[in-house]
């Protein structure tokens, strides 16, 4: 095997224990990184990844030779990111495809603010056997009107290639601009989906 045939078999290795990390903290819901990343961090708070990928250090002979020696220890921000989204498109891709066989679906969002944006959390809701709800997108939101938001929720739709699915209910919070009857997401929503009935949202009541 030449040098160079050798390295790109090395580099897949290392490529598959990166992947197994980054799936794994996805899988938890855990954060990536930390608060210092630097190599000179005496603090260890260094993100979940970095961490991970010293433990597996330890105990793997291929890290413990052949990355030191070879490889880039640590990963770019950008190279993170990819792999976090190609990681979110197998996901979703299932997600659409349950949806797809369940033959119809229910549409829940809500509005969250981070430190920076005002932010869509999109899930959809089937039975098929057993009722399921899954986390499809979270999207930013540049304005916060009626028009905006339910503009949003079918352009998350028409990207994963769900806006032809059969959407028999919508359930929001109950906020005029969600709920409203005439100008709200609900009426605006149900416009392109005639059976999508509108559901208060049993999350957003207050409980005796």
């Amino acid at each position: 095997m030449s040098a160079n045939a050798h390295e790109i078999v090395a580099r897949r290795d290392y490529l598959k224990r990166i992947v197994a990390v980054t799936s794994m903290l996805g899988a938890q819901g855990l954060p990536f990184r930390g608060h210092d990343e630097s190599a000179e961090s005496t603090s260890r708070l260094c993100g979940n990844f970095l961490a991970r990928h010293e433990l597996l250090m330890t105990f793997d002979p291929f890290l413990q030779i052949t990355v030191l020696h070879q490889m880039p220890r640590h990963l770019n921000q950008c190279l993170k990111n990819e792999m976090i989204e190609c990681c979110a498109q197998e996901v979703t891709s299932v997600i659409v495809s349950e949806i797809t066989r369940s033959k119809m679906h229910s549409i829940m969002a809500d509005e969250a603010r981070n430190c920076r944006s005002e932010q869509l959390a999109v899930c959809v809701g089937m039975c098929r056997g057993e009722v399921k709800e899954r986390f499809l997108a979270l999207s930013e939101l540049m304005s916060f009107d009626s028009q905006s938001i339910a503009d949003k929720l079918q352009e998350q739709l028409q990207i994963n290639g769900l806006a032809h699915a059969n959407c028999v209910s919508q359930t929001y919070d109950g906020a005029a601009v969600m709920s409203g009857p005439i100008g709200g997401v609900q009426a605006r929503f149900r416009r392109l989906h005639p059976e999508a009935i509108y559901i208060h949202c049993y999350a957003h009541e207050l409980k005796p």
